[in-house]
């Protein structure tokens, strides 16, 4: 991470403030430009030439908020990668999407100036009757109410035929959204402002302060092979934009060769958010209808990702298992720190 800076304010200890320096000895990262911004760093404006995470050149001028992280070696020794790529997921922990998990599959995903939800389900506890007199019981409410979200400007929605995933009001939530996200025929149901995507089919979204986030469809299988006949088409959805990490939320997939195919395509993605919950169901044998911790956890591994934030794992009775059960397969695979449960 190459890069000169144009000091204008006191030198810390160790390192020129205001400079990048990559040689075994000290490794500085900056604020704006996708680095490390951080309370108590330096105070004042510094002109950088530098790369942002990507490896792409970028020319910050007047970058604020200057942090040098600096870590010493012996000289003309090879910089640890394990060293390394713990100060990559240390800077990057720094600039990390805002992700606000409120119970079932509804997460607030901040991005690029835009708040996006996921699955809304705001109902009270309760029985949903199915087809077939399958019931699907909610044990605990959402931690906000729809009137406590604030502005939202789009809801990715992985399908409209199942109340774990919309309820009640979930879909007088959608009525009140700039525009909604999810499968083809669930956007023919739902009508409204609801846009249907196919899979790897794309959409940009306007940012307030200029640019855009581009939301992919990405497939996903909710049940066994073959079970869209009886479950109904499903989507997960890619956020990306040339200046933020990548997101991937999964939502209703139990296939791992699909979460496959997106990583072919995005990986490594910064931040996952995986459906999970191992809910099981007799109208496919008691097969999994969406990822189990083991899973998930394999999922992680797939996708790359630095960051896991899981969904779909509380507040429906017909969830095998739960957030702790996602904690221990994590556990089990050896990358726990990759797991935010905040």
């Amino acid at each position: 991470m190459p890069g000169i800076g144009l000091p204008q304010a006191s030198q810390p200890a160790r390192c020129p403030a205001g400079q990048v320096i990559d040689e075994g000895r000290h490794v500085g990262v900056g604020g704006a430009g996708g680095y490390a911004e951080a309370g108590g760093g330096l105070r004042g404006f510094y002109a950088l030439k530098s790369h942002d995470a990507l490896g792409r050149a970028r020319f910050q001028t007047f970058d604020r908020n200057w942090k040098v992280c600096s870590r010493t070696y012996k000289a003309d020794t090879v910089v640890p990668t394990e060293d390394y790529r713990q100060l990559v997921r240390e800077v990057l922990a720094m600039h990390q999407v805002p992700i606000t998990a409120f119970g079932g599959p509804t997460v607030l995903i901040e991005y690029g100036g835009l708040r996006i939800l996921t699955d809304p389900t705001f109902d009270a506890p309760g029985d949903y009757e199915l087809a077939g007199g399958l019931v699907l019981t909610k044990t605990a409410a959402s931690s906000a109410a729809p009137d406590q979200l604030g502005p939202v400007d789009a809801v990715l929605l992985s399908h409209d035929q199942h109340p774990d995933n919309l309820d009640t009001l979930g879909r007088n939530f959608l009525t009140t959204v700039p525009l909604t996200l999810t499968t083809a025929e669930g956007a023919q149901r739902l009508g409204g402002t609801a846009q249907g995507l196919s899979p790897w089919a794309s959409v940009r979204l306007p940012r307030p302060e200029g640019g855009t986030v581009k939301v992919t469809a990405t497939p996903a299988l909710h049940g066994p092979e073959g079970a869209e006949a009886i479950a109904g088409q499903v989507i997960g959805f890619v956020l990306t934009a040339e200046d933020l990490p990548t997101v991937y939320i999964s939502g209703d997939n139990a296939s791992l060769d699909l979460v496959r195919h997106v990583a072919e395509r995005f990986g490594p993605v910064d931040t996952a958010v995986l459906f999970a919950g191992a809910p099981r169901l007799p109208i496919f044998d008691g097969k999994l209808v969406v990822l189990d911790g083991d899973g998930a956890a394999e999922a992680a591994q797939i996708l790359g990702a630095r960051r896991v934030v899981p969904a779909h794992c509380d507040s429906w009775a017909h969830y095998t298992e739960g957030r702790n059960d996602v904690l221990r397969a994590f556990t089990s695979a050896g990358i726990t720190d990759r797991l935010d449960l905040s």
